[in-house]
């Protein structure tokens, strides 16, 4: 009987109990969820829907905001009141870029002769954003800081309510003492302060973002 041939070297080795182990050069093998990955892909689409920057006036506002679209999370009394501490103990911080509001719009909803594609770098260049109706505007956070911003300003709006009454009976004194005279002053200087903090702080900036 001939001598049986050796078997040709394979890529699997046969242990003592008989199973095969693979011996095959180990290859790399990408990750299907790449957390990082899909972090990117968002990122990028986010940028391709980017507009631009501006702001508007919140308090002076035809346009309805719109809240729960792509935030769901209920309006609690408890949030409006740690955000008014906030805005009274370092300022409402409105312009600033970390606060901004983000609009969902189409872009044929804005006006035309406008230009949003400006950086944040310097506040004053942005532009007030402007819209061609009066409909809803989407927001996709932040109706915490517009609901404490509303009652803040309704604050000061039945502060300068009952300073104008002041004033008025101060007006319609015949004979002004010194004191009235210097009450009246200090109240139409306080007065002036009031109706100016409503205007600006009515003012936030805003990131604006295709539907």
């Amino acid at each position: 009987m001939p001598p049986r041939k050796k078997s040709e070297p394979s890529n699997a080795e046969t242990t003592h109990s008989g199973f095969s182990l693979d011996t095959r050069p180990i290859q790399a093998k990408m990750p299907e969820n790449d957390p990082a990955a899909e972090a990117q892909r968002l990122n990028q689409e986010v940028e391709t829907a980017r507009i631009g920057n501006g702001y508007i006036n919140i308090l002076d506002l035809e346009n309805p905001l719109i809240f729960g679209t792509y935030n769901d999370r209920p309006e609690k009394m408890s949030e409006i009141n740690k955000m008014m501490t906030s805005f009274e103990r370092h300022g409402i911080q409105s312009m600033d870029e970390k606060n901004a509001l983000v609009i969902i719009i189409e872009r044929s909803r804005l006006s035309g002769n406008q230009s949003l594609d400006v950086p944040w770098t310097d506040i004053n260049a942005l532009p007030h954003v402007r819209f061609l109706d009066t409909a809803g505007l989407t927001l996709a956070s932040g109706q915490h800081r517009v609901a404490a911003l509303r009652k803040l300003m309704q604050m000061h709006t039945d502060e300068l309510v009952v300073q104008l009454k002041r004033l008025e009976r101060l007006q319609n004194i015949d004979n002004p003492s010194p004191a009235q005279q210097e009450e009246h002053r200090d109240l139409r200087e306080h007065i002036v302060e009031l109706k100016g903090a409503t205007q600006i702080k009515g003012k936030w900036g805003m990131k604006l973002y295709d539907a």
